[in-house]
């Protein structure tokens, strides 16, 4: 049935459904929402500091002032319950017509510590205010109630055609709701414990999903034998020697574990996962070399420009005596990449580095033997399997500088065998980290580190500011004002010729202060870096944090870190954490032991795979189950002896994904276990 065929669907509507990835009347009720509003009317004295709805009286006319450009402030005095409040609201000007003395409005915001002022996000009329749960979808160009009454028609035409993908005895063991069930209450809850349910059968069901993959791939590499690689472990002793430094302890255990794995004519599937400065790259130029001398050809992918740029100068530091390099990504030309192409296809490169130009279809190798990827979260199944694809089955090491509890990445990456390099070479520690509470602190501490020669980095949470938060954009100004002519910026909507530009600077001295967002976080080795700040740290997880504070202190020279805390007392104290304590692994345990992997996690910047609708580390224990279960189901299928590729095929329609997930938005509703 065409889309068009749904009341109120006509060809523009169509297009903008389309670009949402929404193609299939199936696709209309599958998308279900991102999360739920509930509005409910409370008392503003109730929220303890939360955001919630509540009803207040006008007592005064609107005042209007104009900040800056785009940020604009709306102020009204009101009563609640017989208390005075002051509300306040952002770039909302048009609100000022709903606003005059006696207006009975609802506002959606948070009372501020001092009982009488209120931030506020929406202000309704009372009169048509809307109480209940609403489904949100965050669909671009569709408005919420547009696409909710779309789902309901879909769902009239095919909701005696939904069939349960999951086991029967799973979901009565488990006391899930049945698939349709789910799908009809999931756009339409009434109470928050519809909710509950509706996201225990999502969770229950992507990891699920997830796990079959994982296990499944683990039994195929498993059964798949290939020719072992011909290494000398002399060449170990060799490369080490051309190093300008020693290998620690754990890089050298390491290398004798990729050896091993390297020499097995089973092909390599290793997660090699270390804190930030342990020298995982350094263990990697050492697998490059092992395979390169054995007559194969590397290829090295990052997920950045910039990661990949970082690591093409490394490795010709490393490697350039050893080894013919080439850099290929979809930012050189097209003659460019033309040339690298012609010589992969026909081993004049021993070594490419790159990003996802890497396994593009017109992209060949001569003789592909080993596979790297670096932050090897950032990249779907789908891309690492396209460029393992590339050779006749080449090991594959992905690193990983985000620290994850041991425990979790077993249950995560069970298709891989995992090596973790611990500490850091040549006895380095930690960065010093200060938690400071005002920006003048900051920029004094900040100061000082600039007048010694240093190069600093200031990072904020965004991009552009909002009303909560100030973003590099208007952190450069103030820092351009505070230290003409010595600042820098970047950020991801720059170009990459511009990215680099601004390295350029930072680096050479030029300018010396780069205001960065997150962009930093890995793959940024600048000796002369010597101090790093941090607005808003309190938004920050402690895994991010920890990587952040590692892009200092990489060289000679020792590094500060300084954490300005901008939000609760009970922030401090939990950014105090990170003054103390300096190993990311110990870091991420405490978390685990403590406090539920919550504050380890921030906003999504672990290493942990993306989920739509799980989290990896606060659903730890779905998770496991999912694991186990999925364990049991593979066996169930080997134990009847079916074909795997008639087994396995209708897997594979779970991931058909955009590459940027690992995993489906849900498990197909035509799929049967």
């Amino acid at each position: 049935m065409d889309l068009t065929r749904l009341k109120g669907v006509g060809p523009k509507r169509k297009q903008m459904l389309m670009e949402n990835g929404i193609h299939t009347l199936d696709d209309v009720w599958m998308r279900f929402p991102h999360r739920y509003d509930e509005r409910r009317l409370q008392s503003p004295f109730a929220l303890e500091g939360e955001s919630g709805y509540f009803e207040v009286k006008v007592v005064s006319r609107p005042r209007q002032h104009f900040i800056r450009r785009n940020l604009s402030r709306l102020l009204f005095d009101a009563e609640a319950e017989s208390h005075r409040l002051r509300v306040t609201i952002f770039n909302q000007r048009y609100l000022a017509r709903l606003i005059h003395p006696g207006a009975r409005l609802v506002v959606h915001g948070r009372l501020e510590a001092d009982g009488t002022s209120v931030l506020a996000r929406r202000i309704f009329e009372k009169r048509r205010f809307q109480s209940g749960i609403l489904p949100i979808y965050n669909l671009r160009g569709i408005a919420d109630r547009t696409f909710n009454t779309l789902v309901k028609q879909a769902l009239s035409v095919r909701e005696d055609t939904i069939r349960d993908p999951l086991p029967e005895d799973l979901r009565k063991q488990y006391r899930l709701l049945h698939f349709k069930d789910m799908a009809v209450l999931a756009h339409a809850p009434r109470h928050a414990r519809d909710v509950h349910q509706v996201r225990r059968r999502l969770k229950y069901g992507e990891l699920l999903a997830y796990q079959l993959k994982v296990q499944t791939l683990r039994y195929l590499r498993q059964q798949a034998s290939g020719e072992g690689k011909r290494v000398e472990a002399s060449l170990i002793d060799t490369f080490e020697s051309s190093l300008p430094f020693t290998l620690s302890d754990p890089q050298k255990e390491a290398a004798r574990t990729i050896f091993a794995d390297l020499a097995s004519p089973s092909p390599m599937r290793r997660l090699l996962q270390g804190d930030t400065g342990s020298g995982k790259t350094v263990v990697a130029l050492l697998a490059a070399y092992l395979t390169i001398q054995a007559g194969y050809q590397v290829a090295f992918m990052a997920p950045t420009e910039l990661l990949a740029s970082q690591h093409a100068r490394t490795a010709e530091t490393l490697l350039g005596k050893h080894v013919r390099l080439a850099r290929l990504s979809s930012g050189l030309r097209k003659e460019a990449r033309d040339a690298v192409r012609t010589q992969l296809r026909t081993h004049a490169v021993d070594f490419v580095v790159g990003t996802h130009a890497l396994f593009t279809e017109n992209t060949e190798y001569a003789k592909l033997g080993l596979v790297i990827t670096d932050e090897q979260h950032r990249f779907g199944v789908n891309q690492r399997q396209r460029l393992s694809a590339k050779g006749e089955l080449p090991d594959v090491l992905h690193l990983s500088a985000t620290p994850i509890p041991r425990t979790l990445a077993m249950t995560l990456f069970g298709d891989m065998d995992i090596t973790t390099v611990q500490g850091r070479p040549s006895g380095q520690k930690g960065v010093p980290t200060t938690v400071v509470d005002t920006p003048d602190e900051l920029e004094a501490a900040l100061s000082s580190e600039l007048s010694k020669g240093g190069r600093v980095f200031v990072v904020a949470p965004r991009i552009d500011s909002d009303d909560t938060v100030e973003g590099v954009l208007s952190l450069q100004q103030h820092y351009r004002e505070r230290f003409p002519g010595k600042v820098a910026l970047l950020h991801g909507r720059m170009s990459d010729e511009k990215k680099q530009q601004a390295l350029s600077a930072f680096e050479s001295g030029h300018k010396p202060l780069l205001v960065a967002t997150t962009i930093i976080e890995v793959g940024i080795d600048i000796e002369a870096a010597t101090a790093i700040g941090i607005h808003h740290a309190e938004r920050f997880g402690f895994a991010q944090l920890h990587q952040l504070r590692g892009r200092v202190g990489r060289g000679r020279y020792p590094g500060r870190c300084f954490l300005l805390n901008q939000g609760a007392s009970t922030s401090r104290s939990r950014l105090e954490v990170l003054e103390h304590i300096h190993d990311g692994f110990e870091l991420s345990e405490r978390d685990l032991q403590h406090r539920g992997f919550g504050d380890l996690v921030g906003v999504r910047q672990s290493g942990a795979p993306y989920f739509q609708y799980a989290d990896a580390f606060e659903d730890y224990h779905i998770l496991r189950i999912a694991k186990s279960d999925a364990e049991r189901l593979l066996q169930r299928y080997l134990d009847n002896e079916k074909d795997l590729e008639e087994t396995f095929a209708p897997l594979q329609k779970l991931f058909e994904t955009d590459d940027s997930s690992i995993v489906p938005l849900q498990l197909a509703p035509d799929f049967m276990l």
